[in-house]
């Protein structure tokens, strides 16, 4: 309960991040309602948006936000670096790796006093391959671990230079992996999943 009303939560990423942050505000909440995760879940944010807990959405990683106050940090992004070839062309896991880079670089500046946590980049349930045209998404199997092994690299190098107090990095790619055919809305994990990887993520930050 102390942690409940006090420590400020910030989740920042895709909608990926905003599922795991509505998981772990049903924790918070002892609400299990969230734990189904209904089909009209990735639209309604009210659930992560209370409180000391905040959702903000950066798909981009572009940092254009104006909460200040984070006393943690919860990082994630990549599908859509990989996606939307418009937008970021070929981009490779080494262009990936000196996004997340700089990314976590520029974090660490703008919140001094803050703990960080990248949790590196999800897999695609297996479900939304099938329903997109492979010619306009490029989030293959094979792709978006070679993505998550290179931001783990980069994440790594930056928690080794401002110390593991301030810096962890969470490998999430493979809890989901092993399960990717549960989609509830061919994009999302399934609650069983979602909740594990929450649980991972609060025994993490308890006991960092």
């Amino acid at each position: 309960e102390e942690l409940k009303n006090s420590e400020n939560m910030c989740f920042v990423g895709d909608s990926h991040m905003r599922h795991l942050s509505g998981m772990i505000q049903s924790i918070f909440t002892h609400d299990k309602s969230a734990f189904a995760a209904p089909i009209n879940y990735t639209t309604d944010r009210t659930i992560v948006n209370t409180g000391t807990r905040h959702f903000i959405e950066d798909q981009w990683a572009e940092m254009d936000f104006k909460v200040e106050k984070c006393d943690s940090i919860f990082i994630g992004f990549g599908q859509w670096q990989i996606s939307f070839v418009r937008r970021v062309d070929n981009l490779s896991p080494k262009d990936y790796a000196v996004m997340v880079n700089q990314t976590l670089w520029a974090y660490a500046t703008r919140f001094p006093n803050s703990k960080l946590y990248f949790m590196g980049t999800f897999p695609l349930c297996q479900n939304t391959r099938v329903y997109l045209k492979p010619t306009i998404d490029f989030r293959t199997d094979i792709l978006l671990r070679e993505m998550n092994t290179a931001g783990m690299k980069a994440c790594n190098h930056i928690k080794h230079e401002i110390g593991a107090i301030r810096m962890s990095c969470m490998n999430l790619f493979e809890m989901g992996n092993v399960v990717r055919d549960l989609a509830y809305d061919l994009s999302h994990f399934k609650a069983p999943v979602g909740l594990q990887m929450a649980l991972a993520v609060m025994t993490r930050f308890c006991n960092n």
